[in-house]
């Protein structure tokens, strides 16, 4: 596979430009502080090259790392909310990478991709030069639409499946062509990422799949959650199943009741709308409303403890991050 790495995206670090004896320092100290809850815990003394290029997607980022021999940790940071929270997409670019997380254990090889789970403890060691490309993705987007892949993390998935082929195919041609979308193109093709995930045959033996009324309600509820009438009876209806018995399945499968995947999703495109620079001249009001809420009091106090931080400060933060 060719090594992806656009010029038009700016290194974050690049180790081609420092002196040569300060190299391995400057890559511990460095890249730690662009992933918090990493270090680095083994570093090869003769560093050669080494750089980090980021894009924003939206609510994500997409990251190309080409980095010498390391071995790296992760420990979350359990005290952040929901809505910050990452499930990462990792693609092998070249050479190879041993990862673990949650008792699962693979070797990624050049064209290989797995998942990673933010919520919980990795590890990640290489012994060579590498290069990988991932992408951050909000956990609680893509676990609403994809709850199995909970289970999934550290798991080679299979190159051959053509679901496989089409994400890395999709990947690999992300990096290339985001930095030049408009943030409503780039947040569109996150949204179409997290789709295809759906698209990968996982393996059968480590968790059952959803059933497929749990994925047509899933679906029905993604179709119509802008609509302010939209309620759990509607949702059942839909699925010719009585209401306590799709709450029953939803909350075996993904955790929550239909009302309360109702309010996951208007929640996390309200999240998502009031980072969106398109949408800035919206008031916190309107993109509630045009998100299927209805009591603007209601969605910020809803908002707040999903995310810690009243709508307002969270679009703040949003133009932060880009300053």
């Amino acid at each position: 596979m060719e090594a992806i790495h656009p010029r038009e995206t700016p290194s974050l670090i690049d180790l081609s430009t420092v002196e040569e004896a300060q190299r391995a320092t400057l890559w511990v100290n460095v890249a730690p502080s662009l992933f918090p809850g990493l270090s680095i815990n083994r570093l090869e003394m003769d560093v050669p090259i080494g750089d980090i290029r980021r894009v924003w997607m939206g609510g994500g980022t997409l990251w190309t790392i080409r980095s010498p021999a390391a071995s790296a940790a992760y420990l979350p940071d359990h005290s952040l909310p929901a809505g910050q929270q990452s499930f990462t997409l990792l693609m092998q670019v070249r050479g190879g990478t041993d990862v673990a997380q949650k008792h699962h254990n693979c070797t990624l090889d050049a064209g290989d991709i797995c998942l990673l789970d933010e919520q919980a403890p990795f590890r990640l060691d290489t012994y060579a030069f590498g290069e990988i490309l991932f992408l951050r993705m909000p956990r609680d987007v893509v676990l609403s639409r994809n709850p199995s892949l909970e289970h999934q993390t550290a798991i080679t998935m299979v190159g051959l499946d053509a679901g496989v082929s089409l994400l890395t195919g999709t990947l690999s041609s992300a990096m290339l062509a985001v930095p030049f979308l408009r943030e409503s193109q780039r947040r569109a093709a996150l949204t179409a990422i997290i789709h295809l995930l759906g698209a990968v045959d996982t393996p059968p033996h480590q968790t059952a799949p959803l059933s497929w009324r749990v994925q047509a309600a899933l679906s029905y509820i993604d179709l119509h959650f802008v609509m302010h009438s939209l309620c759990a009876d509607q949702v059942a209806q839909s699925q010719r199943i009585s209401r306590r018995r799709l709450d029953q399945l939803l909350r075996e499968a993904i955790g929550v009741s239909i009302t309360g995947q109702i309010w996951n999703r208007r929640l996390e495109q309200s999240a998502a709308d009031l980072r969106d620079p398109d949408r800035a001249s919206c008031t916190a009001s309107q993109i509630a409303f045009a998100n299927g809420f209805e009591d603007a009091a209601h969605f910020t106090r809803a908002f707040k403890r999903r995310y810690g931080h009243s709508p307002l400060q969270w679009r703040n933060l949003g133009l932060q991050r880009r300053q």
